[in-house]
Protein backbone atom coordinates (compact mmCIF):
# COMPACT_ATOMS: atom_id res chain seq x y z
CA UNK A 1 0.00 0.00 0.00
CA UNK A 2 1.45 3.50 -0.73
CA UNK A 3 2.12 6.17 1.79
CA UNK A 4 -0.70 8.24 0.30
CA UNK A 5 -3.11 5.32 0.78
CA UNK A 6 -2.34 5.78 4.70
CA UNK A 7 -2.39 9.79 4.70
CA UNK A 8 -5.74 9.52 3.27
CA UNK A 9 -7.29 6.85 5.87
CA UNK A 10 -5.52 9.00 8.83
CA UNK A 11 -7.09 11.81 7.28
CA UNK A 12 -10.41 10.06 7.16
CA UNK A 13 -9.67 9.04 10.97
CA UNK A 14 -8.73 12.19 12.29
CA UNK A 15 -12.50 13.97 10.31
CA UNK A 16 -14.12 11.37 11.77
CA UNK A 17 -12.52 11.83 15.06
CA UNK A 18 -13.40 15.16 14.85
CA UNK A 19 -16.70 15.28 14.06
CA UNK A 20 -17.84 12.92 17.07
CA UNK A 21 -16.54 15.35 19.61
CA UNK A 22 -18.12 17.88 17.80
CA UNK A 23 -21.47 15.73 18.07
CA UNK A 24 -20.62 15.28 21.80
CA UNK A 25 -19.98 18.35 22.81
CA UNK A 26 -23.44 19.97 21.39
CA UNK A 27 -25.38 18.52 24.06
CA UNK A 28 -23.19 20.32 26.91
CA UNK A 29 -23.17 23.01 25.19
CA UNK A 30 -27.35 22.96 24.76
CA UNK A 31 -27.42 22.37 28.39
CA UNK A 32 -25.03 24.19 29.68
CA UNK A 33 -27.17 25.11 32.40
CA UNK A 34 -27.27 21.38 33.57
CA UNK A 35 -23.37 22.12 34.86
CA UNK A 36 -24.46 24.66 37.34
CA UNK A 37 -23.98 22.81 40.75
CA UNK A 38 -27.33 24.95 41.72
CA UNK A 39 -29.41 23.54 39.20
CA UNK A 40 -27.91 20.04 39.83
CA UNK A 41 -28.60 19.79 43.21
CA UNK A 42 -32.20 20.87 42.40
CA UNK A 43 -33.01 18.19 40.23
CA UNK A 44 -31.52 15.80 41.82
CA UNK A 45 -33.11 16.70 45.00
CA UNK A 46 -36.51 16.75 42.90
CA UNK A 47 -36.05 13.23 41.61
CA UNK A 48 -35.48 12.15 45.14
CA UNK A 49 -38.39 13.54 46.34
CA UNK A 50 -40.78 12.56 43.81
CA UNK A 51 -39.69 8.85 44.22
CA UNK A 52 -40.44 9.18 48.23
CA UNK A 53 -43.61 10.35 46.83
CA UNK A 54 -44.02 7.38 44.72
CA UNK A 55 -43.13 4.87 47.42
CA UNK A 56 -45.23 6.60 49.64
CA UNK A 57 -48.62 6.19 47.25
CA UNK A 58 -47.74 2.28 46.53
CA UNK A 59 -47.54 1.96 50.26
CA UNK A 60 -50.28 3.29 50.54
CA UNK A 61 -52.23 1.86 47.67
CA UNK A 62 -50.99 -2.15 49.00
CA UNK A 63 -52.25 -1.12 52.43
CA UNK A 64 -55.91 -0.35 50.92
CA UNK A 65 -55.97 -3.46 48.79
CA UNK A 66 -55.59 -5.39 51.93
CA UNK A 67 -59.18 -4.38 53.78
CA UNK A 68 -61.96 -4.61 52.16
CA UNK A 69 -63.86 -2.31 55.17
CA UNK A 70 -65.18 1.04 54.29
CA UNK A 71 -63.09 3.91 55.09
CA UNK A 72 -62.64 4.43 58.98
CA UNK A 73 -60.44 6.29 61.35
CA UNK A 74 -58.06 2.65 61.89
CA UNK A 75 -57.76 2.57 58.25
CA UNK A 76 -56.80 6.02 58.10
CA UNK A 77 -53.88 5.84 60.64
CA UNK A 78 -52.50 2.71 59.05
CA UNK A 79 -52.27 4.61 55.54
CA UNK A 80 -50.65 7.14 58.29
CA UNK A 81 -47.85 4.34 59.22
CA UNK A 82 -47.57 3.69 55.58
CA UNK A 83 -46.55 7.31 54.67
CA UNK A 84 -44.38 7.89 57.38
CA UNK A 85 -42.17 5.12 58.59
CA UNK A 86 -38.76 5.02 57.64
CA UNK A 87 -38.14 2.54 54.14
CA UNK A 88 -41.64 3.63 52.38
CA UNK A 89 -41.49 7.62 52.47
CA UNK A 90 -40.49 9.78 55.47
CA UNK A 91 -43.64 11.93 54.61
CA UNK A 92 -45.31 14.76 57.37
CA UNK A 93 -49.27 13.98 57.09
CA UNK A 94 -50.68 17.47 57.67
CA UNK A 95 -53.64 16.78 56.82
CA UNK A 96 -56.41 14.20 56.55
CA UNK A 97 -60.03 12.63 55.88
CA UNK A 98 -61.76 8.95 56.11
CA UNK A 99 -65.43 8.66 54.65
CA UNK A 100 -67.45 6.41 52.79
CA UNK A 101 -67.90 8.61 49.99
CA UNK A 102 -64.79 10.27 49.22
CA UNK A 103 -62.78 7.27 50.58
CA UNK A 104 -59.27 7.81 52.33
CA UNK A 105 -57.58 11.03 51.88
CA UNK A 106 -53.70 12.26 53.27
CA UNK A 107 -51.92 15.30 52.42
CA UNK A 108 -48.63 14.38 53.06
CA UNK A 109 -45.20 16.59 52.77
CA UNK A 110 -42.18 14.99 51.81
CA UNK A 111 -39.05 17.00 52.07
CA UNK A 112 -34.99 16.06 50.44
CA UNK A 113 -31.86 17.23 50.12
CA UNK A 114 -29.71 17.18 47.12
CA UNK A 115 -26.38 17.81 46.82
CA UNK A 116 -23.76 18.46 43.47
CA UNK A 117 -20.19 19.60 43.96
CA UNK A 118 -20.46 21.93 47.27
CA UNK A 119 -24.23 23.06 46.13
CA UNK A 120 -27.09 22.34 48.36
CA UNK A 121 -30.65 22.62 47.85
CA UNK A 122 -33.50 21.04 49.52
CA UNK A 123 -37.11 20.95 48.40
CA UNK A 124 -40.54 19.79 49.41
CA UNK A 125 -43.27 18.07 47.84
CA UNK A 126 -46.78 18.51 49.02
CA UNK A 127 -49.30 15.77 47.59
CA UNK A 128 -53.22 14.56 48.23
CA UNK A 129 -53.39 10.77 47.91
CA UNK A 130 -56.29 9.43 47.85
CA UNK A 131 -57.92 5.99 47.19
CA UNK A 132 -60.91 3.84 48.41
CA UNK A 133 -60.64 0.10 50.07
CA UNK A 134 -60.95 -2.89 48.41
CA UNK A 135 -58.64 -5.79 46.24
CA UNK A 136 -58.46 -3.31 43.35
CA UNK A 137 -57.52 -0.14 45.15
CA UNK A 138 -55.44 2.19 43.67
CA UNK A 139 -53.54 5.29 45.40
CA UNK A 140 -54.24 8.54 43.39
CA UNK A 141 -51.65 11.26 44.19
CA UNK A 142 -52.05 14.61 42.98
CA UNK A 143 -49.76 17.68 44.09
CA UNK A 144 -51.96 19.80 46.59
CA UNK A 145 -50.64 23.00 48.65
CA UNK A 146 -48.20 22.69 51.42
CA UNK A 147 -49.95 23.23 54.70
CA UNK A 148 -49.55 26.67 56.41
CA UNK A 149 -48.61 25.04 59.54
CA UNK A 150 -45.76 23.03 58.39
CA UNK A 151 -42.35 24.39 59.35
CA UNK A 152 -39.99 25.58 56.96
CA UNK A 153 -36.77 24.48 59.02
CA UNK A 154 -36.22 20.72 59.65
CA UNK A 155 -33.55 18.16 60.51
CA UNK A 156 -32.63 18.08 56.76
CA UNK A 157 -32.22 22.47 57.02
CA UNK A 158 -34.27 25.01 55.78
CA UNK A 159 -36.86 24.33 52.64
CA UNK A 160 -35.05 26.07 49.28
CA UNK A 161 -38.03 25.16 47.03
CA UNK A 162 -41.52 23.53 46.91
CA UNK A 163 -41.58 21.33 43.87
CA UNK A 164 -44.51 19.66 41.91
CA UNK A 165 -44.87 16.28 40.79
CA UNK A 166 -44.14 17.81 37.25
CA UNK A 167 -42.25 20.75 37.05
Amino acid sequence: MSSRFHTVVAGARVRVLAATAVMLALPGAAGCQSLDPDQAALDLATERVRDQARTSAAAMQAVLRERTAPADQALLHSLEQAVTVPGYGVGTVFDRAAGSAEGIRLDVAFDQAGEVRHARMLVRLCVRITGRPGPEAEAVMDDVACGPALPTHTDLGTVDRVVSLSD
